[in-house]
């Protein structure tokens, strides 16, 4: 039996590879995929494990509901946007203060790092700016750190302890150059002077902050082509109760009810015409730009537009039984399934973070064994954690996905599947069994 759900708080690729892994380690589940645009989770299963499933992505750290919605929420983007006004500024000033005297930008003597007067002050309005930006990008750290202590790391992982690990190391500097600055020694300040990070910090956070607001903007972009499709359906409909007119929503249609359809109006359901007749425009489920005239007896189809002319149709299918939802639900379906392509990716993503964390780790006891600053290990360790986070590998395929069989959906192209949709790369015939004229699109 197919199982659907949502699962929320997944970051990364690393997080949709580890919510697979746990799920299929659920007795009964043969198969599952889960995307991470839209956090569809598609389960194949000998029966019906649904508590299992739910008990089992929860103890991974994430959360998930019984079904599936295409409509997605903008306020996630809408939270990253509120960061970004708030850390690009504070971030630019940083990098004014920190890198200004370095490239000849003036600043003032009370805050120019380079100078012995504006050593300390810099140091420690740099400190404050950076953990200004830390406390606005802080759901880096609750979820990295989260995952990292209960061994499963995922990017935020990264990013919190490349930033965590600058963010400390300039405090200790700050203190250093502090007590260089009250003790007159004049020696420390200038040894500490130049590993300074803060800026680092600051600009790890801000920067992937910008990447994860343009993440959301396009997974919030790819999904209108599809959210388009449930806005063919009109949100009320006009019944016949006792002999009167009754506007009701769509939700409230019963089987059996007697629909009311005027010029102008769009189908509420699936049904048969019982009263009156008229042009029935079917173009966006059939293809076919001419309307075409319904009598007593024939068959309407949700989304569709009725003019020129009044009638009366019996609801035969409503809600997610209709023709319609049926459409959405296939386009859903190929948006759950994982392409080939994209199966390569999780695997990757799967043991990508522990392999970064050591790598990093020992990047900085191999230059401390050699003899390096601890300040110069500490920055090689930083960079590695830093420069390694491959949002797009896990992003890519699910939103080509996304966008391909919307896209489609728009044209009347339904695909079943993600891997279906790959195939057509290799495609050399198309072979078209169709009465009619085949048209443009």
């Amino acid at each position: 039996m197919k199982l659907s759900f949502t699962v929320s708080g997944m970051t990364c690729s690393a997080c949709s590879a580890r919510v697979e892994k746990c799920v299929r380690n659920v007795s009964g589940v043969k198969s599952c995929n889960v995307n991470l645009i839209t956090g569809a989770l598609s389960v194949e299963a000998d029966s019906d494990v649904t508590e299992s499933i739910i008990k089992a992505v929860k103890n991974e750290g994430y959360g998930i509901k019984v079904g599936v919605s295409l409509k997605r929420g903008r306020e996630r983007e809408k939270s990253l946007k509120k960061r970004l006004i708030i850390s690009v500024p504070l971030t630019v000033i940083l990098m004014y203060i920190s890198m200004g005297p370095m490239i000849g930008i003036p600043v003032p003597d009370c805050i120019n790092m380079m100078k012995m007067e504006g050593m300390f002050l810099s140091s420690v309005v740099q400190a404050v700016l950076t953990l200004a930006v830390i406390i606005v990008n802080f759901a880096y750290y609750s979820s990295g750190y989260k995952k990292l202590f209960g061994l499963k790391p995922n990017m935020d992982s990264l990013v919190a302890l490349g930033s965590s690990a600058s963010f400390l190391y300039g405090v200790y500097v700050t203190i250093m150059i502090s007590i260089g600055h009250f003790a007159e020694n004049h020696d420390l300040m200038m040894k500490f002077m130049d590993s300074l990070y803060f800026e680092g910090a600051a600009t790890i956070l801000t920067l992937i902050t910008v990447g994860k607001y343009l993440e959301e903007k396009s997974k919030n972009k790819t999904m209108s082509s599809v959210e388009k499709l449930l806005g063919l359906a009109p949100e009320t409909a006009v019944v016949l109760v006792d002999g009167e007119e009754k506007e009701v929503k769509i939700s409230e249609l019963k089987v059996g009810d007697k629909v009311v359809l005027k010029d102008g109006d769009r189908v509420p359901c699936d049904g048969k015409i019982a009263t009156g007749g008229g042009w029935l425009d079917q173009s966006v489920i059939t293809g076919e730009s001419v309307p075409v005239y319904k009598e007593v007896g024939d068959n309407v189809v949700t989304g569709t537009t009725f003019s020129g002319g009044y009638c009366v149709m019996v609801a035969v299918s409503v809600g997610e039984d209709t023709t319609l939802y049926k459409i959405v639900k296939l386009v859903e379906d190929a948006n759950s399934t994982k392409v080939p392509i994209a199966k390569l990716a999780d695997k990757i993503a799967g043991v990508f973070v522990p392999i970064v964390i050591g790598i990093s780790l020992l990047s900085l006891a191999i230059w401390l064994i050699i003899g390096k600053e601890f300040s110069f290990a500490v920055n090689i360790a930083v960079s590695v954690l830093v420069v390694s986070c491959p949002w797009a590998l896990g992003l890519a395929p699910p939103a080509a996905l996304m966008a391909g069989t919307g896209k489609a959906a728009e044209y009347g192209i339904l695909i079943k599947s993600g891997e279906a949709l790959q195939k057509t790369a290799s495609t050399d015939v198309v072979v078209l069994d169709k009465t009619g004229t085949i048209t443009y699109g």
